[in-house]
């Protein structure tokens, strides 16, 4: 079952009475956190364990011709829920002393409690993880033939903000198929119809017999999921979706440089899907290049780093191994490098343009350095040495432009002011410096309309959101100092191998996207 997902346990962060904000709008968003829960208490620890616990399952994603054997995403196997999750068998004996309340004294009642687990804590013998549906709204999993570990989300026409579900999402992503390179492909993929999954507190006052009757789950309930896709030359390295056309999509390609696509019959022929008695339909666009609009090997080797600026029109930044970056500007129905500039002394892992100005971006090196460029000038305006190893990935704040979080090999992430920034590159400290990965960083993001708020993926098969602007009061200073567990941490999400990027669906708010070597998750925590 997707319950999986977080199979590794799920982090609800900081109860509401026991942190201060720097702004009260902070405050009145944690309002749904547990109060009784410690600031550590993770989801897979919420679950209270007992000799049978109660199965959650999450809607699986279903399509249409189940049976065919060529089907390019897989449904799970339908087993029961805790045949995937692991649970936390927190059974201890009572006390010798303790009285029982029952006519017979021989039977002594073993006392269930909740415990808390953290990544990285030891299980004792006997103790298993489990996934507490109650700390997500929604949580969804899916696959594909192969592993997709770029992503990026295409906005739709159903409008902003929307708080309500059902809601449906679509995206756009790059295959890795190294066992069979003439595989590989740009999916365009659409999930609708995706529910709340959060279990209200009734719902457990049910009785058994109720229960059982609510575990087969409404066909109307379960999400839909329809694809097509393109065929690409090589693995897709990265790819990123125009904010301004989100149907044109720039993707690295490991073997022939920079392409670009447009997506605008995938679209459509998602739009026209219909769902039959809850069971979504395939629509498989043919697999051949008729949608790339422009390929460029100007490169000298593959590389990684990409992105569209959102101020100016279909302007691309790209960066490779030996340290380039090129800008490209479109010209009719094709793109010309209007700027190249020799970035770093080691490989560009990540370009990010600036969301306020048109003609400024970031460059995030295995150099370990940051470089702030204005494309007029071609020329580093400010540099930082960011990390004590590669900087593998960087964002730039939406709402606040002197912000810039960078995520890097050593597993820190660290929050910097611009306007600390220097031109001698001298050293400087970031804002924030949070050490809680135990692994590379692999993905950032600010939140899209939050500037305190942001999310991290890492090596360390651990998805985490934080919110920069949290501060310990002195009730929690204890609290604190017994876990340690930063203040900022809002919640952890785990159970996916390998996860290679994260984003915010930027039209729905608090819902997350993630992609792994194990597939999709699309959740939505009880913390943002």
């Amino acid at each position: 079952a997707a319950a999986a997902a977080a199979a590794g346990g799920s982090l609800d962060q900081t109860p509401k009475n026991q942190n201060k904000k720097k702004n009260k709008k902070k405050k009145d968003k944690k309002k749904s956190q547990k109060q009784d829960q410690p600031a550590a208490a993770t989801a897979a620890a919420a679950a209270a364990a007992t000799d049978s616990p109660d199965e959650t399952e999450t809607p699986e994603l279903l399509f249409s011709d189940e049976e065919d054997e060529d089907a390019y995403f897989e449904k799970e196997d339908g087993e029961d829920s805790d045949s995937s999750v692991e649970v936390i068998d927190c059974a201890d004996d009572m006390d010798d002393g303790a009285a029982l309340a029952e006519e017979d004294e021989e039977d002594e009642e073993t006392e269930v409690r909740k415990k808390v687990y953290l990544p990285g804590g030891v299980l004792e013998e006997g103790e298993e993880l489990v996934c507490d549906p109650s700390a997500y709204v929604t949580l969804q999993e899916f696959t594909a033939e192969w592993p997709c570990l770029s992503f990026d989300i295409l906005k739709d026409s159903l409008g902003d903000h929307r708080t309500q579900f059902p809601t449906s999402v679509q995206l756009v992503a790059g295959t890795q198929a190294f066992e069979a390179p003439q595989e590989n492909a740009i999916l365009v993929v659409k999930i609708a119809n995706i529910c709340q999954t959060l279990k209200e507190k009734a719902d457990s006052d049910e009785s058994e017999e109720d229960s059982d009757d609510s575990d087969e789950e409404d066909d109307s309930k379960r999400p839909v999921l329809s694809f097509n896709k393109i065929a690409h030359p090589g693995a897709v390295n990265r790819i990123r979706a125009c904010p301004q056309a989100t149907h044109v999509v720039a993707a690295w390609s490991e073997q022939e440089g920079v392409g670009v696509y447009d997506l605008t019959s995938n679209i459509k022929a998602l739009a026209e899907s219909k769902a039959s008695g809850g069971r979504g339909q395939k629509s498989k666009a043919p697999r051949a290049h008729g949608a790339e609009l422009f390929r460029s090997k100007l490169h000298q080797a593959e590389g990684f780093a990409v992105d569209w600026s959102p101020v100016m029109d279909y302007r691309l930044g790209t960066g490779d191994n030996t340290g380039m970056v090129h800008v490209w500007t479109k010209a009719e129905s094709s793109w010309t490098v209007s700027e190249t500039v020799r970035s770093h002394t080691a490989s560009v892992e990540d370009l990010q343009w600036s969301p306020h100005e048109g003609s400024v971006f970031a460059t995030a090196s295995a150099d370990k350095t940051i470089k702030i460029w204005d494309a007029r000038s071609g020329k580093a305006q400010l540099t930082v040495e960011a990390h004590s190893a590669d900087v593998n990935v960087i964002s730039w704040n939406k709402k606040d432009q002197r912000l810039l979080v960078s995520g890097g090999d050593d597993g820190t992430l660290r929050v910097w002011d611009l306007n600390h920034f220097k031109r001698n590159n001298q050293a400087i400290e970031p804002i924030a410096d949070i050490a809680w990965h135990k692994a590379p960083i692999t993905s950032v993001e600010w939140h899209p309309s939050d500037s305190s708020v942001l999310l991290a993926s890492g090596a360390d098969e651990q998805v985490t959101l934080w919110d920069i602007a949290v501060e310990l009061d002195q009730e929690a200073v204890q609290l604190q100092a017994d876990t340690d567990v930063p203040p900022q941490l809002l919640f952890i999400h785990q159970g996916q191998k390998d996860v290679k990027e994260a984003h915010w669906h930027p039209q729905v708010p608090g819902l997350v996207l993630t992609t792994a070597e194990t597939g999709f998750n699309i959740f939505k925590s009880i913390s943002v």
